[in-house]
This record gives C-alpha cells, structure tokens and sequence, in this order.
C-alpha cells in the first residue's frame, strides 16, 4: 500500500479533529438528558423522606448538592439535547372548520415535558405571519397541533415529508427520555 503524507498546521489539524467528532462530543439523546432529571429527582425523594445523604454514591455528595447540580445541568443538558433538532420545519395543519394553513415552526425549547404532552416553543410563522404560540405534541397518539396562544382554534398539524426524518427522530428521542424517567 501505498502511503502519502500531508502536511497540515496545527490550526488544521484542530479543525479537522473539530469537525470529525464535534458532533460525537455534543451528542445527548433522551436517555442521557433523563439521567440528570432522575438524578435530582431521587435526591430530592430521599431528602424529603429524610435521608440528608446519598450513601449509594462514590462520591457522597449530599443530596441537597445533587439537587443543586442537576438545577445547573439540567439547561445545558435541554439545549444539547435539542442542538440537531433546532431547525426549521414546515407544517400543513387544519382546524375544526377545515381551513387549511401552513406553519413554519423554529423550535428553540421545550416549554413543557410530561407523559401527556410535551410543548415545544420556537417562532411560528402561521400562513406568512409570525405569531406566538407553541406547537404541542400529543405523547399518547404522536398527533401534533398548533395552538395560538390562550385561544382557539387550535390546528391539527401534519409534518411535510422534507421533514419528516428529522421530525420523526425528534419524537424518538422525546419517547426515549420519557421511557427512561423512573416517576
């Protein structure tokens, strides 16, 4: 075989590393980002059952400073992640009346995280205006909607096949970090 050599700067070198396990390094998926929420959950369950100490742990750190931990981690953990899902995606949704709408959602967070819903919140262009709102999924049936803010009708939305790939590995990793919770 044979072998050529090249030459790069240091500063190439870093960059090349950067970019072939930049992705690796910042991966989280449901799982991971479950652990943290576990985490201070417990401890907080064995503060309030009056254990003042995790004695499981190796590094016996107090469940008061398991707590405090996660309350640090727990955002860095969310934006993680969501970092490759933080994109734009076009909706064709329809509300009770059959009125059809287009709705471009950026999504930037997760509003709310339970095992009926979970709200994402992102700027939403509904049929070229942009309004506040949030797009809701339903946990139990994967159904989506748009609801504008405190009103009605809320719109039954339907991912547009560009996204759906993206979109459809969203709604895995959210089913996975909920899996995963122990509460």
């Amino acid at each position: 075989m044979n072998q050529r050599r090249i030459v790069l700067t240091e500063n190439e070198l870093k960059v090349l590393i950067s970019h072939a396990i930049g992705d690796v390094l910042n991966e989280i998926d449901g799982r991971t980002y479950t652990r943290v929420v576990n985490a201070s959950r417990k401890a907080q369950n064995r503060r309030l059952n009056g254990i003042p100490n995790n004695t499981a742990s190796k590094n016996r750190k107090s469940n008061l400073d398991m707590i405090r931990q996660s309350i640090t981690l727990e955002p860095k953990a969310v934006d993680n992640f969501l970092t490759p899902f933080k994109a734009e995606y076009l909706f064709h949704g329809s509300n009770p009346r059959e009125s059809a709408a287009i709705i471009v959602f950026y999504l930037e967070e997760i509003k709310k995280f339970s095992t009926d819903e979970v709200i994402l919140r992102g700027n939403v262009v509904f049929n070229n205006e942009s309004l506040h709102g949030d797009v809701i999924v339903n946990m139990k049936n994967d159904r989506t909607y748009y609801k504008y803010r405190g009103r009605y009708p809320q719109y039954r939305l339907e991912i547009d096949p560009s996204n759906k790939p993206l979109w459809d590995k969203l709604l895995l990793q959210l089913h996975e970090a909920l899996n995963a919770r122990n509460f």
